[in-house]
């Protein structure tokens, strides 16, 4: 079993998201000490950038949940050292990859329930970088 950007994307509700999140990340440790020289390389920090683009920076890519700490860009599927190690594809696939707050990467990984409601955007409240949604809000 596999998790997905593109369902994931179809899952309306914050909640909901970290939910699907949480089936596919829970209690994983990562392989860092393989993983930290690739999280620093020109390569992952161009698909970082083209991946919080894509998502608009919000977390989990849910229009008006703002990240207001770090960015991190989450593997829906976990890595495994051999990911690293040889540069799977599972590294690079952007259905693989989703925006997250350190907070929300701390709730997928270590089951802690959101705490807080989100605040949406409001008029004027602009960030430059944002592409403008299908319904002309950015």
């Amino acid at each position: 079993m596999s998790g997905s950007y593109s369902e994931l994307i179809e899952i309306e509700s914050f909640e909901d998201r970290i939910r699907y999140l949480q089936e596919y990340g829970r209690g994983h440790d990562s392989p860092r000490d393989s993983s930290m020289s690739f999280y620093q390389s020109r390569l992952w920090k161009n698909l970082r950038k083209q991946i919080i683009l894509r998502d608009n920076g919000f977390d989990l890519g849910v229009f008006n949940v703002d990240i207001y700490d770090k960015v991190f860009v989450h593997h829906i599927n976990p890595l495994t050292i051999d990911d690293i190690q040889n540069l799977t594809d599972k590294v690079f696939d952007p259905d693989n990859l989703i925006t997250t707050s350190n907070k929300t990467h701390n709730i997928i990984h270590y089951g802690y329930e959101p705490e807080e409601t989100w605040t949406p955007r409001t008029p004027g409240d602009t960030t430059p970088w944002r592409k403008e949604e299908p319904n002309g809000r950015a």
